[in-house]
């Protein structure tokens, strides 16, 4: 009993001394993958093939194909605009992560990071 008064107050002081050292960063509770749009994954499909009669003359088949090169294009404007998309989303979810590594490595007093 007669070392019970100062190792209460040992621990006392060992407690408070760690919660000062100590801090609570939330992690976030969703992954980089969960910012992505479901269909992000999704190939993007071709433009339908052209097809032409069988007595089509030598310059409709070739606006069906320059039309086909055209309604391409398009498709594949599409396919780089889900890349730009993507990139931009992990992006975001680095600065996040980056964010909340700061704050775990900030000295303990600058609580307010």
């Amino acid at each position: 009993m007669r070392y019970a008064k100062p190792l209460i107050v040992m621990l006392a002081a060992a407690l408070a001394c760690g919660a000062c050292a100590t801090s609570t960063v939330p992690t976030p509770n969703a992954g980089c993958s969960t910012l992505l749009a479901e269909d992000a994954a999704e190939p993007t499909p071709s433009a339908p093939f052209p097809v032409v009669a069988a007595d089509a003359t030598v310059e409709e088949e070739l606006v069906e194909e320059q039309v086909f090169g055209v309604r391409q294009t398009g498709q594949l404007q599409i396919a780089n605009s889900d890349k730009r998309y993507i990139v931009t989303t992990i992006r975001k979810c680095e600065e996040r992560d980056a964010a909340a590594y700061r704050r775990i490595n900030a000295p303990f007093w600058q609580f307010w990071r």
